[in-house]
């Protein structure tokens, strides 16, 4: 008779000894839901024998009633599709062929283009994705990018600025400055006007085509992209108003890109814009003293540079050109000093300190601006008087020679 070729052991429901004697996976989930599925013992007496959920249980024997034994089998991977297209012919030859006319055009671009001329805007990820397929089909490298020269303005200095008469425009010391450094002349609509200032109008087709995507900002950097998108669909897109100029221009680029103002240096810019920035340094707990007030920024700065930007009454604190915080302010009667700071607003930044509070403070806890006491000018010591010897008749020995 032949030796056995598998050692014997008794029959057993333990589970700590079923579970040292299965090889595979699947016969370990087998020997799991076994006894639910023919003795019909619930998942959760079932979990409590053997330490496994009893979600896991349940679904696994929900598994395995719906496909029998193939459910203890892991279904194979299908394998990765290749990318399809489902763009017209013609809008991708349109993608190729201004692509290699015109080198410098980018994906937004290109998509403003294809809208105006087919009326259909591809993603600007889609009209990467076509050009690569074309560099692999043909052999192609990417194209080397060309170093550009900074411009200096490229719209330069308006002649007139049309606003109106709110407070920031008018009377704010700080804008009055900045007109008369770069010679703007300042101009206001009529009182319940507003029609009279045709930028009411950019304003509200802001509004309609980009309320949705400003919505779903989360971030400043997802915030910057979408309006930079808007930017290129309201420069590049049909307006309704240029409909029936006789010149065939339809978009604000082809009726204004010809208009610029007058330039400046940026060095020149700089001077007069940074006249309201003030720098400041985080302490420990993230906050920055400003007139008077701590006010918080972030804690995971502590120890940075920051940036405190005062406009009219609006105080924001900035950090490598993101800003950290913003809050309202209001003056005190000499229109220096700072009188209440309210209303704080924290960005989303990716600044946040490591250590994250132990709780959630609400706003009673957690004061992010608090008045201070002004600095007190140090008083110069004066000279006492001088402290007498106290034995006037011991006299130091001279030295011995």
């Amino acid at each position: 008779m032949p030796a056995p070729s598998r050692p014997r052991h008794d029959a057993t429901d333990d589970w700590q000894q079923l579970d040292l004697l299965v090889q595979f996976p699947e016969q370990r989930t087998c020997e799991l839901i076994r006894p639910v599925v023919l003795f019909g013992l619930s998942p959760a007496e079932r979990a409590c024998q053997t330490g496994t959920p009893a979600r896991t249980l349940s679904r696994q024997a929900a598994r395995f009633a719906h496909e029998g034994m193939a459910s203890l089998f892991a279904s194979p991977r299908p394998a990765p599709k290749e990318p399809h297209f489902f763009l017209d012919p013609a809008i991708r030859d349109a993608i190729l062929s201004l692509k290699a006319e015109h080198a410098a055009l980018n994906t937004h671009e290109l998509t403003t283009i294809c809208w105006i001329r087919f009326g259909h805007r591809p993603s600007a990820r889609t009209c990467g994705r076509i050009m690569a397929l074309n560099r692999k089909l043909y052999g192609l490298g990417r194209p080397a990018r060309t170093p550009r020269e900074p411009k200096v303005m490229p719209y330069g200095i308006p002649e007139t600025l049309v606003s109106d008469s709110g407070a920031v425009f008018v009377t704010a010391k700080q804008a009055k400055a900045v007109y008369a450094a770069l010679g703007i002349e300042k101009r206001e609509i009529e009182r319940r006007q507003p029609w009279q200032n045709s930028i009411k109008t950019c304003f509200n087709v802001q509004r309609r085509m980009a309320n949705w995507d400003f919505a779903k900002a989360t971030t400043w950097a997802k915030l910057l992209a979408v309006h930079d998108q808007w930017v290129v669909d309201y420069n590049y897109q049909r307006h309704w108003a240029h409909q029936q100029r006789a010149d065939d221009r339809r978009s604000p680029r082809d009726v204004l890109g010809w208009v610029s103002g007058r330039e400046i240096a940026p060095e020149e810019l700089h001077r007069i814009f940074y006249r309201t920035r003030f720098g400041r340094v985080l302490d420990k707990l993230g906050y920055v003293r400003f007139r008077h007030w701590r006010v918080y920024g972030e804690r995971g700065l502590a120890g940075d540079h920051a940036a405190v930007w005062l406009y009219g009454e609006t105080l924001t604190i900035a950090f490598a050109d993101e800003p950290l915080a913003r809050y309202r302010v209001r003056y005190q009667p000499d229109k220096q000093q700072l009188r209440t700071v309210e209303e704080p607003y924290l960005f989303e930044t990716p600044y946040r300190a490591a250590q994250l509070p132990l709780w959630e403070w609400n706003e009673t806890e957690w004061l992010k601006m608090l008045p201070v006491a002004p600095y007190t000018t140090r008083r110069r010591r004066s000279a006492g008087p001088e402290q007498q010897p106290l034995f006037t008749d011991i006299l130091p020995r001279e030295a011995s020679g």
